[in-house]
């Protein structure tokens, strides 16, 4: 699988620490296109999101729980402010949404049913649409004080990688439809923006390895935007 192909070799290695500074930077700007990424708490944000990002792929766990979530999450917030480790007991409001967060006390119970869906009864769904249905369904539940988007953008990328597809960058341009997209519950449309944004992410890929490695690699990698690992692995290790 590709999340676990990504420690076995320099090249990998180098692209996820690449790809995991510009997820991450994709990442806060969508939650804010005028934000400043040299400030203090940017700082913060950007080292956390980050570190929560390579951790996941360095632990590599055969699929996520609930219990790994609250890890991301915790990760994702630490020293922002003051959080609590765990599902948020305080009700919160998302700005410029049309929708209300799941109330505290379901908020446990709605995870748990969310990852049992996904893993139980989404799971003959093609990736993209699984994420997408996911990515909506997490965001509405909105399980923590804060980190929501970021934890839920950690997670989309890690699972694509798991189903063997690229992981994806959101950027500012694109930050209208997303939230467009989760607001109106509108999972083919977020599906096939994943799928283009993994697409893309997998040309970056490709590039980046001509770059570093001076060879080529043959246009059939690039089919429907999965990633052939095993071709990869020989033309890399060779």
């Amino acid at each position: 699988m590709f999340a676990e192909f990504l420690t076995q070799n320099e090249f990998f290695e180098e692209y996820i620490k690449l790809f995991a500074t510009r997820f991450t930077m994709g990442s806060l700007k969508v939650e804010d296109n005028i934000i400043d990424l040299t400030s203090k708490q940017r700082a913060i944000e950007l080292y956390n999101n980050m570190k929560a990002f390579t951790k996941l792929i360095k632990e590599n766990p055969s699929k996520l729980t609930p219990y790994d979530v609250i890890d991301i999450a915790d990760i994702v917030n630490k020293n922002l402010k003051f959080f609590n480790k765990g599902f948020r007991k305080t009700q919160v409001s998302v700005r410029g949404a049309p929708f209300i967060p799941t109330i505290p006390k379901n908020v446990p119970s709605e995870i748990y049913n969310l990852f049992d869906c996904y893993n139980n009864v989404w799971n003959i769904l093609n990736p993209y649409e699984r994420e997408a249905m996911f990515h909506i369904k997490f965001i509405r539940i909105h399980p923590f004080e804060d980190g929501n988007g970021r934890t839920g953008r950690i997670i989309t990328s890690y699972n694509l990688c798991k189903s063997n597809k690229a992981p994806i960058v959101i950027n500012s341009s694109e930050r209208e439809k997303y939230f467009k997209f989760i607001n109106e519950n509108d999972v083919d449309s977020l599906a096939n923006m994943f799928e283009q944004k993994s697409k893309e992410e997998l040309e970056v890929m490709v590039e980046l390895y001509k770059t570093i490695c001076g060879d080529e690699i043959k246009n059939s990698i690039l089919n429907d935007g999965d990633v052939k690992i095993y071709e990869l692995s020989r033309r890399i290790n060779n």
